[in-house]
């Protein structure tokens, strides 16, 4: 079943190719707004966290970082990592662009990027929820409250790891994640629509 709907979606790029070139429709490419976009966010989303690093190491009462704070550098790592993806990967490779323009050796670098961003985002999330219970720990002195807000910690730990491996191995072979949409291999992947629900509702929880 899979392999027929790869068929038909590559018979109806195709075709879509075909027509947009023969009736000389305007190539949409929005690449460099995407690029904009995702810059200029995470260039303010560095200096807000190094600003923080800053103050809680220098001029805080306590001159030093937390765990919160370690944390969100682990994290301000995997941000810089996305958004030099989001530039040089996604955007770079068609991001923006109909689908039906594309080469196919293209669409495969395409999504073999949109893999790996699929994958830090799920541990970048994991870690900022982490990272503000641990904040909480540092504010929050009751007994109750720390055992809870311990167990919230353990409980993103846990999230984080089962939602990124599952990332990783969502489909079998871990190759048909980028070559379904172009060879005609065999695999499975795991429902992306169950999965990114389920992702959700469980982040949302996590949260309240």
């Amino acid at each position: 079943m899979s392999r027929a709907r790869a068929d038909l979606g590559l018979r109806n790029e195709a075709a879509k190719n075909i027509t947009s070139s023969a009736c000389n429709y305007p190539v949409r490419d929005k690449a460099g707004q995407y690029s904009a976009m995702s810059i200029s966010l995470g260039t303010i989303t560095v200096l807000l966290v190094l600003i923080r690093v800053a103050f809680k190491q220098f001029f805080s009462t306590a001159q030093s970082l937390g765990p919160d704070d370690k944390v969100i550098l682990g994290t301000l790592a995997l941000r810089i990592s996305c958004t030099i993806i989001n530039v040089q990967g996604l955007a770079a490779h068609g991001l923006g662009k109909d689908v039906w323009t594309m080469d196919p050796s293209e669409l495969t670098t395409f999504v073999k990027f949109l893999y790996v961003m699929e994958i830090l985002y799920l541990a970048e999330l994991s870690l900022i929820k982490l990272s503000l219970s641990l904040f909480y720990l540092f504010i929050f002195p009751g007994a109750i409250i720390r055992r809870l807000l311990w167990g919230t910690a353990i409980f993103n730990i846990l999230f984080g790891v089962a939602f990124v491996v599952t990332a990783v191995f969502q489909c079998s072979p871990i190759s048909y994640y980028w070559t379904q949409y172009v060879e005609h291999s065999g695999g499975n992947c795991v429902n992306i629509n169950v999965f990114g629900w389920a992702n959700a509702a469980i982040s949302v929880a996590a949260d309240i």
